[in-house]
C-alpha cells in the first residue's frame, strides 16, 4: 500500500526523494536510505518499493531481502541498520505531541494539540513528525497540518 499524500503532489511525478510513507517503511524495518543511492535506483524500482506492504513479518522480510537485491544489482551500497530503540517512537507515543512538533506548529501558529495528535494515524503522525524535525520550509508544514487535520488554508495560513 502506498499513501500519498497532497502536500508531497510534486513528488510522485519522478519519486526524485524518498516520499514520507516510504520513509516510515524503511524506518520501521531499521533501513537506512541514503537519498543518494534512491535516486540511483530506476524509477520503476523507486515505485515497486513505495508499493510493498510490510504489514505482516513475512511481507517485511521481503521488502528488505528484495531492497537489498536491488541494491546489490545496481551496485550500490547495503543500506546501513538504523539503531532500533526501545519503546514507542515519538509519532506512536499518543499521550503527548512531541516537543519537536509542538515547538514548530507553536513558532508557525498551527492548531495541533494533543486532541488533534490522537485522531492522527501513525503515518500521519510520522509525517508531520518527520516534517517538523528535517523540514526547513515552513510552507510544507504548513501544507501537511492543513491536509491531515482538515484546516482551511486561511485559517492555517493566518494562525
Amino acid at each position: 500500500m502506498f499513501k500519498q499524500f497532497k502536500f508531497e503532489e510534486s513528488l510522485y511525478q519522478d519519486l526524485a526523494r524518498i516520499p514520507l510513507s516510504t520513509r516510515c517503511k524503511l524506518e520501521g524495518l531499521g533501513l537506512e536510505m541514503p537519498q543518494e543511492a534512491w535516486a540511483r535506483l530506476p524509477l520503476a524500482e523507486r515505485w515497486v518499493f513505495c508499493h510493498l506492504p510490510i504489514r505482516s513479518k513475512g511481507e517485511r522480510e521481503c521488502y528488505a531481502h528484495y531492497w537489498a537485491h536491488i541494491l546489490k544489482r545496481e551496485g550500490l551500497p547495503s543500506p546501513g541498520k538504523v539503531p532500533q530503540a526501545s519503546g514507542k517512537k515519538p509519532w506512536e507515543d499518543i499521550s503527548r505531541v512531541p516537543t519537536e512538533v509542538a515547538q514548530k506548529t507553536r513558532e508557525l501558529n498551527l492548531p495541533l494539540f494533543w486532541p488533534e495528535w490522537i485522531k492522527l494515524d501513525d503515518l500521519e503522525r510520522y509525517a508531520i513528525y518527520k516534517l517538523c524535525q528535517d523540514q526547513p520550509d515552513p510552507s510544507l508544514i504548513r501544507q501537511a497540518v492543513q491536509e491531515l487535520l482538515g484546516v482551511p488554508a486561511a485559517v492555517a495560513q493566518e494562525r
